[in-house]
């Protein structure tokens, strides 16, 4: 576990992987790919309501600043650009 604390409503999210291919085998380039604004939060801050945490979620595109949480690329931003929490 990484050795730091989220201060306020900000959380760390880690954003899914989009898939290299359709469903029909067909390659997607990188430069055709949209970015991804589904994933799951790692962290969250102190002020953050506890239904936050561990929550696959749907986020507004391009928000949150790129960072890595225990090595894996994540997006740290603030819990109101949330919109929807998936099942």
């Amino acid at each position: 576990m990484s050795d730091f604390k989220l201060l306020g409503e900000r959380i760390i999210v880690i954003p899914e992987k989009q898939f290299d291919t359709t469903q029909g085998g067909i390659y997607i380039p990188d430069q055709s790919k949209e970015e991804r604004n589904v994933g799951i939060i790692a962290v969250i801050g102190e002020k953050c309501d506890k239904q936050f945490e561990h929550r696959r979620v749907i986020f507004e595109k391009h928000v949150g600043e790129k960072t890595y949480y225990e090595g894996i690329e994540a997006l740290l931003m603030y819990s109101h650009d949330v919109v929807a929490f998936l099942n």
